[in-house]
């Protein structure tokens, strides 16, 4: 009979670590950079962005952490306790003087964490580890630096078997399973959604416009920084609740957030009102991501594919055309930044011709971040509507074998399916 560790390991990764062949999908790492910069993004009174709060990039390094916990050999790990210091141990053990700063960092209660993520959120606030070596609980536990070293390494270990126990409890692998369905749907959406747009012609024109609303945005610097004492106020009511096991107190808002609710009809609207004007005329699709920061709520991004092939200048023109046209269309309730003005953070904006792997590759990649934004935390306020979505593909366009979607292999990719660009 395998060893319960051993069995974990092999059904876990099937779920999570092993993409389905031929698929392109970005790894954790550059989800996290993504989520990283758009939770941060605060909006200006004129139009662009800044960032505020600390990083959350901590989050691929605990997912590697959970990954190697439910994989390790208890056994072996237990007998490593008795290695000298300077030994060479399990990469396991570099993640034992982080875990107060998972929590520190990353816990918050804006956030639906996914499975793996949770379960380390949730095992590490027990009696059990509270009162233990780690910082986070008691920063003062008057041991001398040896001996809380080795009282630090005991309860790092009873903290990896309380992860692999309850991982098997509550079938873990089946829960991460389902929490990376619409991911994995949205996945498959991204590839034929790109595949189909070079089937269809051999060079578009992609604009890409950032669409928030100037009544969230912040009026000045004494704004940003009531706004961070704010957020931070509010992370630090999240911790100290999730740690004593107590609903956290909700904070009136004290800055305009504009309701997800408003900002998906917004959009139906001026995508439901193109067909008949004539800057739309040659589009041929689009492509939209719904987005939220913690200091500005939600806004949205949106690419329009056009078969008609632009210069640069055309291509920037039109683009600011269409954000006078949206923002006119919502009677001024909306801003749109036209990405096209700073191609070193776009480079997929612009002519892209079908035999251009480099800028196919952009392309791919940024309609991926769009798919996996939600790969291991999504936000409570979206739950109910979709947050990726593309026009239709014509039935003429679609794969025979597959109505929906079709699968793309023509991008540079890693051994692990993930996209290189």
């Amino acid at each position: 009979m395998k060893p319960y560790h051993q069995h974990l390991l092999e059904t876990h990764s099937q779920t999570r670590d092993t993409p389905p062949e031929n698929m392109p999908r970005l790894s954790d790492s550059q989800i996290a950079a993504y989520l990283d910069k758009m939770l941060q993004t605060a909006p200006l009174a004129n139009g662009t962005t800044c960032r505020i709060g600390g990083s959350l990039q901590l989050f691929n390094s605990l997912l590697r952490f959970m990954d190697a916990a439910i994989a390790c050999d208890l056994t072996k790990l237990k007998d490593e306790l008795s290695l000298p210091e300077d030994h060479v141990k399990q990469p396991l053990w570099r993640h034992l003087p982080l875990l107060d700063h998972y929590f520190h960092s990353l816990y918050s209660d804006d956030f639906n964490n996914c499975p793996a993520t949770q379960l380390f959120f949730d095992l590490l606030p027990q009696t059990r580890f509270r009162y233990g070596p780690f910082s986070i609980f008691n920063p003062a536990l008057p041991l001398a630096d040896n001996k809380r070293l080795l009282v630090s390494q005991h309860s790092f270990l009873d903290l990896v078997t309380c992860i692999q126990s309850e991982a098997i409890r509550i079938n873990l692998p089946h829960r991460m399973q389902s929490w990376q369905l619409p991911v994995n749907c949205n996945i498959l959406r991204a590839n034929a959604y790109e595949s189909y747009l070079f089937k269809r012609t051999p060079e578009i024109t992609l604009i890409e416009l950032m669409l928030t609303y100037p009544q969230s945005a912040m009026a000045n610097g004494d704004d940003l920084d009531h706004r961070m004492t704010l957020i931070e106020e509010q992370k630090l009511q999240d911790q100290k609740a999730k740690l004593n096991q107590t609903s956290a107190t909700e904070q009136e808002e004290a800055f305009p957030v504009i309701p997800p609710d408003t900002l998906k009809r917004d959009l139906a609207m001026l995508l439901g009102g193109m067909k008949h004007k004539t800057i739309f005329r040659g589009k041929i699709g689009h492509a939209t991501s719904m987005e939220w920061s913690r200091s500005g709520g939600h806004f949205a991004r949106i690419m329009l594919f056009f078969d008609t092939p632009l210069g640069n200048e055309e291509t920037l023109l039109l683009g600011d055309q269409i954000g006078d046209y949206f923002s006119e269309r919502t009677n001024g309730r909306m801003a749109c930044l036209n990405c096209g003005w700073n191609p070193v953070d776009y480079p997929e904006t612009g002519r892209i011709q079908a035999n251009d792997v480099e800028k196919r590759t952009h392309l791919l990649r940024r309609l991926l971040l769009w798919a996996q934004k939600h790969q291991f935390l999504n936000i409570k306020a979206s739950a109910g509507f979709r947050t990726f979505t593309t026009s239709d593909i014509p039935q003429k366009w679609r794969e025979p074998h597959q109505p929906k979607n079709s699968i793309r292999k023509a991008l540079p990719l890693t051994e692990h399916g993930h996209i290189t660009a």
